[in-house]
């Protein structure tokens, strides 16, 4: 390979690479009786920032929920997160808009949220990697 071909080459995999970046969510259920579903759509966020699971709880007539995090890496690390609140019949009444997280080196983080209204007998947390963008909603 000539060194034209190898630097074309070269600078065809930066442009792609970024591409290779996913910002698909991983999501846990929030339950309070049973166990959490996890479910995960970017295995590389996963081995990053684990979903180690949720717990569910009333604070009266509202559905909260608390959610585990586990890092490891060794750095500092900018996600989102997000909460959306389901009735009895599965029918959505709220998503929270994406807020950034921080999760420290090696830290193990609880992330909680709560319905704003009664009616929620489950919950879906969701995680991605953060997308710096100003809606956040994309």
């Amino acid at each position: 390979m000539d060194r034209s071909t190898f630097w074309l080459a070269a600078c065809c995999l930066l442009l792609l690479a970024p591409g290779c970046v996913t910002h698909a969510a991983n999501r846990v259920t929030i339950v309070p009786d049973g166990q959490p579903e996890i479910t995960i759509l970017n295995s590389g966020l996963q081995s990053e920032c684990e979903i180690l699971g949720s717990r569910g709880f009333y604070e009266g007539e509202i559905l909260a929920g608390a959610v585990e995090l586990r890092s490891h890496v060794d750095a500092k690390q900018s996600l989102e997160g997000r909460f959306s609140w389901f009735d009895a019949d599965g029918l959505q009444l709220e998503t929270s808009p994406w807020e950034v997280l921080f999760v420290n080196a090696l830290e193990e983080k609880q992330v909680q949220g709560r319905a704003t209204e009664p009616g929620a007998a489950r919950g879906l947390f969701e995680l991605r990697r953060f997308t710096g963008r100003g809606d956040g909603d994309r």
